[in-house]
């Protein structure tokens, strides 16, 4: 599943110096929800969590993991979440979740009592 999350990251415009695109799977990987970066719009809840983990309201754009999370309207209790990040020039980057992303996951996890396992992919 990340091979494909990596090939959406590659078809995606995000209009920023790195596409990310996330892929939320259920156990036996079928996929429930998908979604890029934007670095063109943002959302209440990206704003929320921006403040929340201290960062400016005005840098919140809306991640491609809380687009994902925001998408998903299930009731699976054991989820994947795929994220994959490729820059400018083709090459693979790390993609784990930044602080904001990363507070919006850990608080969607309680709110619905799931669990969300994150796989990303490395790079420098």
């Amino acid at each position: 599943m990340l091979e494909y999350a990596l090939s959406k990251c590659n078809e995606h415009e995000s209009y920023g110096r790195v596409n990310v695109y996330a892929v939320l799977t259920d156990k036996r990987g079928r996929i429930l929800a998908e979604n890029g970066n934007l670095y063109n719009k943002s959302h209440p809840a990206a704003q929320k969590y921006a403040i929340k983990t201290g960062q400016s309201e005005h840098k919140s754009f809306l991640h491609a993991e809380i687009r994902t999370l925001l998408a998903y309207r299930g009731r699976h209790k054991h989820l994947k979440l795929y994220v994959a990040s490729v820059d400018r020039n083709g090459d693979i980057r790390c993609a784990f979740p930044c602080k904001m992303c990363y507070a919006y996951i850990k608080d969607t996890e309680q709110q619905l009592s799931i669990k969300i396992e994150i796989i990303n992919t490395g790079g420098e």
